[in-house]
């Protein structure tokens, strides 16, 4: 009850803002949230996609009940993140995929989607540099990310299939870290990086194109989310 009544304490505010802005919404053509549904939808099937392509094995029904399950712990319960995606492997493990497999496969997920994400705020500079106004300046972010996305899916390739590619970002990085961490070496980061790249090639064994589109549709997913809502928003405000 302590730790509710300081989780309501905190989300109070928030809340009576939304509350606040409810009757601004009535201005919002009705098809917006049509077209926000289904793109926030389009997100989460691309989620279960990625994770069904490393657990193969898995019906639908597991994979999305299980990342859905796994979200909404991670935003009520403390450890955010982590805890929900304990909560998530509990529920793949659950629907009978062995436990290894379940922490391998979602590692190798997390990796996968955590690497086209950290490519997604570069994709919005030229938009900032350009500037137009704000809702302009998402949907230029954004159609310069689907054109991007393509180098994405390229470069991920590379990293999943060229040993060399890898063994020369893995250097590169690692004269950049040994800058500030002396017991970082070339060498040590490349073997590095190759071991990491081998468990996610092995969690997407002969799959891991599929495993690559699909990260990228979903961090692409949710950018468009946030695109449409404020150019609904402005439309409405004028």
């Amino acid at each position: 009850m302590v730790v509710t009544s300081f989780g309501i304490y905190v989300v109070i505010p928030s809340l009576i803002t939304l509350l606040g802005a409810w009757p601004d919404l009535g201005q919002v053509r009705p098809w917006w949230f049509a077209i926000l549904f289904v793109l926030e939808l389009a997100s989460f099937a691309a989620t279960w996609a990625l994770l069904r392509v490393a657990l193969p094995h898995t019906s639908w029904t597991a994979v999305a009940t299980s990342q859905v399950v796994g979200n909404a712990a991670s935003k009520v319960l403390p450890g955010g993140a982590a805890t929900g995606g304990v909560v998530q492997g509990k529920v793949l493990v659950q629907a009978g995929q062995p436990g290894a497999v379940v922490a391998t496969a979602l590692a190798a997920t997390g990796l996968m989607s955590t690497g086209v994400l950290l490519s997604l705020p570069v994709l919005t500079v030229p938009a900032v540099i350009i500037g137009p106004p704000p809702a302009r300046q998402l949907q230029l972010g954004l159609l310069v990310s689907f054109l991007l996305a393509v180098v994405v899916v390229a470069l991920g390739t590379m990293m999943l299939t060229w040993d060399r590619f890898v063994l020369v970002v893995g250097r590169v990085a690692g004269r950049l870290i040994h800058l500030v961490r002396r017991q970082v070496t070339a060498d040590s980061s490349a073997a590095a990086l190759v071991v990491q790249r081998d468990k996610v090639a092995a969690a997407f064994a002969g799959r891991w194109h599929g495993a690559l589109v699909y990260a990228a549709a979903n961090r692409l997913l949710d950018y468009a989310i946030p695109s449409n809502a404020l150019t609904a928003s402005q439309l409405a405000a004028r």
